[in-house]
């Protein structure tokens, strides 16, 4: 799971160049409303995000696209496979689980980010244990 740093991108494509790279929806829809005002983008998008197939998926893009012209434009350009779940990996875990996980991790482990790498090894490894 990324926030779309440029930097973690490349560095994932060049070190693991097979592997699957998701967005944070929640981080689009950030960027997307910065640049396009609306209180139902978010809404709009999540639909879409989570439909399960390609047919749901086109009807929450369509009623985006009605509600929001240059919103719908702007989430075109941002590739599915990294955030639209009808086009994720059948093997690969419902974009739920992942982002829940990744997120709850993140918040537990954001207060020993400024600490020595041993330190944050071993508050993982406790809080894992």
């Amino acid at each position: 799971m990324s926030d779309r740093q440029k930097g973690v991108l490349a560095a994932l494509e060049m070190k693991w160049p097979r592997s699957n790279t998701r967005f944070y929806v929640r981080h689009i829809i950030a960027n997307l409303q910065k640049q396009h005002k609306g209180p139902l983008n978010g809404k709009h998008v999540w639909k879409a995000a989570n439909c399960s197939n390609h047919r749901d998926f086109m009807e929450a893009m369509e009623e985006l696209k009605t509600y929001n012209p240059e919103a719908y434009i702007y989430m075109t350009k941002v590739p599915l496979k990294q955030w639209a779940a009808h086009v994720f990996d059948a093997n690969v875990k419902s974009e739920h689980t992942t982002n829940n996980i990744t997120e709850c991790f993140n918040g537990w482990v954001n207060k020993y980010r400024g600490h020595p790498a041993l330190t944050l090894l071993e508050n993982t490894r406790r809080k894992l244990m």
